[in-house]
């Protein structure tokens, strides 16, 4: 019987749903596409942030740094960049659904402001029982141990939890602690699976 359902943020809650603002920038600074995604999370500096070694204020100097921008240029592209994120309404309803009768988690590779983000420009803190964030505890997905952590602060054994991601990898080590995983790739098909899982 699962008691807990935990999910990822970015690319299941929250996703890009328009590439245009990081596209134009793409062109601007001749790159290709997706690298300035693969600039702003991938590069050592974005690994270190997800982990709370610096903040975003550094990321996003070290950023500018490396492509060359004024301190205006910066400013402009860190706003462009999330422009357009939008939140998943109907994930939102169905999250607030489950909060009745399930512990709800959430457990996202992010940076330390994201509590903030939550709290303050999505309002969607209220949506989660407890927050495992990368950057708080210093672990970040698809390391075990903050899955393990996750399911600590929930109270709950893997066999009763589900975690609910877009991305394969960082689904692999929860099921392999017993978890049920959800590999979220649209809205009605993630809400399908979980149902099915949790019998509603």
């Amino acid at each position: 019987m699962i008691e807990a359902v935990i999910w990822d943020l970015g690319g299941v809650l929250v996703r890009t749903t328009d590439w245009r603002y990081r596209e134009r920038w793409e062109r601007k600074l001749n790159l290709q596409p997706m690298e300035l995604h693969d600039v702003v999370f991938e590069s050592l500096e974005g690994r270190h942030a997800q982990i709370g070694q610096i903040t975003p204020d550094e990321l996003w100097s070290s950023i500018g740094h490396r492509l060359s921008l004024t301190s205006e240029e910066i400013a402009e592209l860190r706003a462009d960049f999330w422009r357009g994120d939008q939140i998943d309404h109907t994930l939102k309803a169905f999250i607030q659904n489950l909060q009745s009768e399930y512990k709800t988690g959430l457990l996202s590779n992010a940076w330390i402001n994201l509590r903030q983000r939550l709290e303050q420009e999505w309002g969607i803190i209220h949506l989660f029982d407890h927050l495992t964030i990368s950057a708080e505890v210093g672990i970040a997905k698809p390391d075990p141990a903050i899955y393990e952590l996750v399911l600590t602060t929930l109270d709950v054994g893997p066999e009763k939890a589900m975690f609910i991601d877009d991305t394969k990898k960082n689904l692999a080590p929860a099921h392999n602690l017993g978890m049920s995983t959800v590999h979220f790739n649209s809205t009605a098909q993630a809400i399908k699976e979980i149902e099915r899982l949790l019998r509603i």
